[in-house]
């Protein structure tokens, strides 16, 4: 397998490129991109694949590793677009769990009135991390949030806060769509409204 050069040598800026270096960098390449299976979904199926930002691998959320990118640097990514799945959860009974081995982005659906603390979060990351939340009338709607119409109210306090005040909407298919970030497990998830359908 063709190696890669150094970048930090062989590509520096305002210095003519070595052709031969141009031709190992795109053959190393091409032989580690084609060595992988046309439709891969990884050892557990549906497992979000994670670049190793040491340039050492492409990996599978489940460790296994996919393609060796030995001696090659990443530099300066760009992400043109990111694809999640999102998981369905329904609030019945006063409660519902954000469980984030599921992902990270929930459409949750208010079939019942929601308890004070009732959504709660299960296996977030212990680093950095980022959760999108669509809380959501079913089409019955009028349900309320511990009696009343405060979003921050439904979550548990124990791992998300609100810097401001969200009015639940309790007319039918109406929702709120929040978004939140934490630095760590040590940390609770910070709520915005991005959007509301009052």
């Amino acid at each position: 397998m063709t190696a890669f050069p150094t970048i930090n040598t062989a590509f520096q800026d305002g210095v003519q490129v070595d052709k031969a270096d141009m031709r190992d960098f795109g053959n190393a390449t091409v032989e580690r991109i084609s060595g992988l299976p046309a439709d891969y979904t990884g050892e557990t199926p549906g497992a979000p694949v994670i670049v190793n930002l040491d340039g050492d691998a492409l990996e599978v959320a489940d460790g296994t590793s996919i393609v060796d990118f030995a001696g090659a640097e990443t530099r300066g990514q760009q992400v043109r677009a990111m694809r999640f799945t999102v998981s369905s959860v329904t609030a019945s009974a006063g409660t519902a769990t954000l469980n984030m081995n599921n992902g990270a982005v929930f459409d949750v659906t208010v079939s019942a009135n929601v308890n004070s603390n009732g959504i709660s979060l299960s296996n977030g990351p212990d680093d950095y991390s980022e959760i999108a939340v669509r809380l959501k009338q079913n089409g019955t709607g009028g349900y309320t949030i511990a009696g009343g119409t405060n979003v921050s109210a439904a979550f548990n306090t124990a791992s998300f806060t609100f810097p401001t005040e969200v009015t639940w909407p309790t007319g039918a298919n109406k929702y709120v769509f929040l978004t939140g970030w934490r630095m760590s497990s040590s940390d609770k998830f910070r709520m915005v409204l991005v959007d509301r359908d009052a």
